[in-house]
C-alpha cells in the first residue's frame, strides 16, 4: 500500500479548528427548510436515491437539491437530463458546510456531503466526520470526491477523495510557489468506517484511516507545459477478475497544464484497484459523447443503476443556463 505522501501536501493542520468551528456554528441554529424551488448553478456532486437525484452545488452552502427521476428512462448509450425542476432543501446546522463537492448517503439512511472548506462530511444535523490537516485545500486543491458502501450492521465504508493536479498557482502562498506552485500532485483517497449513527469525530490518521494514492496517467512532455490529472468524484466498484473479486473504484480525470492560461485536454473515467494501481485503459467521455456535451467541466459521479449505468454532472457553462446531468451506460466489457 502507498505511503503517504506529505512532500506532495504541504499544508498546515486546519482540520481541527475547521471542526471547532463547525460544531459551535450548530449549537445556534436548527431545523430543516424543504421543498423550496431551487436555482442550482454549481453542480458539483450526484447520488441517487430511490426515483430521485440528490445533487449539490458549490455556490450554496448547507443545501442538497432533488431531482425526479423521469420515469421509463433508457439511459442507452448514454441520456442527458435536464435538470428541472429542482427542490431546494436546506439545512441550517450544515450552513457552515461551505464548498459542497459531494453527496452520499451512509448505511444508516443518512444523507451527508462534503464540505471542501472544512474538509468535513456533515448532515442535517452538523459534523459526521472531519478530516486530517493532509486533507486541507491547498492552491485550490482539496477534498471533492466521496463514495460509501454498506457493511453489515448498517456500517459505512467511506472514501474520501483529495483531488491533486496542478495548484492553482495564483493561490499558492508566495513562499512555496517556486518549490509547488507548477508542480502536480497525485489524488489521494483516505478510507474509513462510520459506525451507525456516528457523529462529531475527528478521524485521525494514527487510527484506521488508510491513504491510497492513486496511479495517474502521465502524458509525455514536460511540465508544467504538459497534461497532468486532478480527480474530482469517484465511486466504489466490485471489480472482477476471473474468480476473483475485490472493492476498487471508478474515478472520474480531469486534465489540465500550468500556464497562465491553462489548456483543460482529457476527461476520462478510470478504474482503479484498492491499492491504487490503474485496471485496464480508460473511457474517454469526449470520444464516446456527441460534439455539444464534450469538454464540460464534469464535477460530480455516482452510480445511477449499479454497476452498469453511471451519471455525471457538470457546472454552469456559457453555452447552457443551467448544469447538466448525463448518465453513461458502460460499454461491455470494460
Amino acid at each position: 500500500m502507498p505511503e503517504p505522501m506529505a512532500a506532495s501536501l504541504p499544508v498546515a493542520s486546519l482540520a481541527r479548528t475547521s471542526l471547532a468551528v463547525a460544531l459551535l456554528a450548530t449549537a445556534f441554529v436548527s431545523g430543516t427548510a424543504a421543498g423550496v424551488p431551487g436555482d442550482l448553478q454549481e453542480a458539483s456532486g450526484v447520488v441517487r436515491r430511490g426515483n430521485e437525484l440528490l445533487i449539490v452545488g458549490d455556490d450554496d452552502p448547507g443545501s442538497v437539491y432533488r431531482f425526479t427521476i423521469p420515469s421509463g428512462l433508457d439511459a442507452e448509450p448514454w441520456t442527458l437530463l435536464d435538470l428541472e425542476p429542482l427542490r431546494r432543501e436546506h439545512w441550517p446546522r450544515a450552513a457552515v458546510a461551505l464548498d459542497l463537492e459531494a453527496v452520499e448517503i451512509l448505511a444508516d439512511g443518512r444523507i451527508v456531503v462534503l464540505s471542501e472548506q472544512l474538509a468535513a462530511i456533515v448532515h442535517a444535523g452538523g459534523v459526521v466526520a472531519a478530516y486530517p490537516g493532509l486533507l486541507a485545500k491547498f492552491g485550490e486543491r482539496g477534498v471533492e470526491g466521496l463514495a460509501v458502501r454498506a457493511l453489515p450492521g448498517r456500517r459505512s465504508r467511506v472514501a474520501v477523495l483529495w483531488e491533486g493536479g496542478y495548484p492553482r498557482f495564483r493561490s499558492v502562498p508566495l513562499e512555496l510557489r517556486s518549490r509547488f506552485g507548477r508542480t502536480p500532485m497525485a489524488p489521494v483517497v483516505w478510507v474509513h468506517d462510520l459506525d451507525p449513527g456516528q457523529s462529531r469525530t475527528f478521524v485521525s490518521a494514527d487510527e484506521t484511516l488508510r491513504m491510497i494514492s492513486l496511479d495517474m496517467p502521465r502524458p509525455e512532455g514536460a511540465e508544467p507545459q504538459v497534461q497532468r490529472f486532478r480527480s474530482p468524484d469517484l465511486v466504489w466498484h466490485e471489480l472482477r477478475d476471473g474468480g476473483t473479486t475485490e472493492w476498487g473504484f471508478i474515478a472520474l480525470l480531469s486534465s489540465q497544464n500550468s500556464v497562465d492560461s491553462p489548456r483543460y485536454a482529457y476527461h476520462w473515467l478510470q478504474r482503479f484497484g484498492a491499492d491504487g494501481r490503474r485496471v485496464g485503459e480508460p473511457l474517454d467521455l469526449d470520444a464516446v459523447l456527441p460534439a455539444a456535451l464534450r469538454n464540460k467541466n464534469w464535477e460530480g459521479l455516482g452510480w445511477f443503476k449499479e454497476g452498469t449505468c453511471l451519471v455525471v454532472v457538470y457546472e454552469h457553462d456559457p453555452h447552457r443556463e443551467k448544469p447538466g446531468a448525463l448518465l453513461i451506460t458502460l460499454p461491455p466489457g470494460w
